[in-house]
C-alpha cells in the first residue's frame, strides 16, 4: 500500500499526483518528494520574508541533520510505500513528517520531482512564533536521535578543528558582549553628572561621550581577542599596530554590513527588534571570520 501526504488547501497541486504515483511505481522502495527547490520547482504567492524563512529552515535541516541529498526536506508533499515507515516512530512536534522519516531512515532512496507551490487563497497560515519554536525543538530532538542511534558517527559530526573553531567563535562573541558593557559604562559615566562628581571630565556632550566609549571598547576588544580568543601573546609594536589597524578596519566593514542588512530587513522583512538581532549576529560572525583570517593570520577552519 502506498501513502500520499499533501496539504488539504490545494497549495500542493493535485495534478502532480499521477506523476508521483508513476515515479513510485518505477521506484517502489523509494520516497517520491514534491520539491520546490530543484530545477522546475517554485513558490508562488509567498512574501519575501516567508521565502527566506523556508529556505533557512531547509538549509538548517540539510546541514544540521545531515540530509544533504534532499533539496527540499521540509516538503509536505510526498509519497512512499507504507512498509518503509512501519518501524519508524513519529514523535517530534510539528507537521514536517518527511524530515523525521529522512533522519530516522537514511537508507531510503530519494526521488525529487519539481512542482509549483501556490499559497492558499483563503484561510490563515499556520506560520507563527509557536510553529517556529516547535520546528527548532524538533530539529534538536532529531539531532539527539542521530547521536543516540549512532547513525552519524562522532568523527563525522565533530572533529578537533570544528571544536576549536566554535570555541574561538564563542570567545569572540563573549568579548563583543564585554565591549558593549564597557561602551555603555564609559559613555554613561562621561555623559552624566556622575562624571562631574568624580571629576573625570566636565561638560562632555553625550555624542562625544559615546565616541569615547566606542574607542575604548574597540581597543579593549582588540586586546582581549588578541590575547584570549586567538591566543596571540606576542606584543611587539610593529605587528601589534598592524593587527590593531586591521581589527579596526574589519570592525568598520562589519558595521557597514550590519547597518545595510538592518535597513533592508526592517524595510522589507522583519520588525526592528528581530532585524537588529539578526544583523548583529551576521555582522559579528563576518567580523570573526575576517579577523581570524586577515588580522591574526589563522587558518579559517581551525
Amino acid at each position: 500500500m502506498n501513502v500520499l501526504v499533501m496539504d488539504a488547501d490545494f497549495s500542493h497541486p493535485p495534478k502532480v499526483i499521477p506523476k508521483m504515483m508513476r515515479e513510485l511505481a518505477m521506484n517502489p522502495n523509494s520516497i517520491i518528494i514534491g520539491s520546490r527547490f530543484i530545477e522546475g520547482g517554485k513558490v508562488v504567492g509567498w512574501p519575501q520574508r516567508r521565502k527566506l524563512l523556508s529556505r533557512g529552515a531547509s538549509a538548517l535541516a540539510r546541514l544540521g541533520l545531515n540530509v544533504k541529498r534532499v533539496k527540499d526536506p521540509m516538503s509536505g508533499f510526498f509519497a512512499l510505500p507504507r512498509e518503509l515507515i512501519q518501524n519508524i516512530s513519529i514523535d517530534t512536534k510539528g507537521y514536517k513528517i518527511l524530515l523525521e522519516i529522512l533522519v530516522k531512515n537514511k537508507e531510503i532512496p530519494i526521488k525529487e520531482i519539481p512542482y509549483t507551490f501556490t499559497d492558499r487563497q483563503s484561510g490563515k497560515s499556520k506560520m507563527n512564533y509557536n510553529v517556529i519554536m516547535n520546528y527548532v525543538e524538533a530539529i534538536w530532538q532529531l539531532y539527539r536521535h542521530g547521536q543516540k542511534s549512532g547513525q552519524v558517527k562522532i568523527s563525522e559530526r565533530v572533529n578537533k578543528k570544528s571544536v576549536l573553531f566554535i570555541s574561538k567563535a564563542g570567545r569572540y562573541y563573549t568579548v563583543g558582549l564585554s565591549g558593549l558593557i564597557i561602551n555603555y559604562v564609559v559613555s554613561f559615566l562621561l555623559a552624566n553628572d556622575v562624571a562631574n562628581s568624580i571629576r573625570l571630565l566636565s561638560n562632555v556632550w553625550y555624542l562625544e561621550a559615546s565616541i569615547i566609549g566606542v574607542a575604548i571598547a574597540s581597543t579593549s576588544n582588540f586586546f582581549f581577542n588578541k590575547y584570549w580568543t586567538f591566543e596571540d601573546k606576542r606584543f611587539d609594536v610593529g605587528e601589534t599596530a598592524r593587527q590593531f589597524v586591521s581589527f579596526i578596519a574589519v570592525s568598520a566593514i562589519g558595521l557597514s554590513i550590519q547597518i545595510t542588512l538592518l535597513y533592508y530587513m526592517v524595510e522589507h522583512l522583519f520588525p526592528y527588534r528581530i532585524s537588529l538581532i539578526v544583523a548583529i549576529g551576521v555582522a559579528t560572525t563576518i567580523n570573526f571570520i575576517l579577523n581570524k583570517k586577515f588580522t591574526f593570520k589563522e587558518k579559517l577552519w581551525a
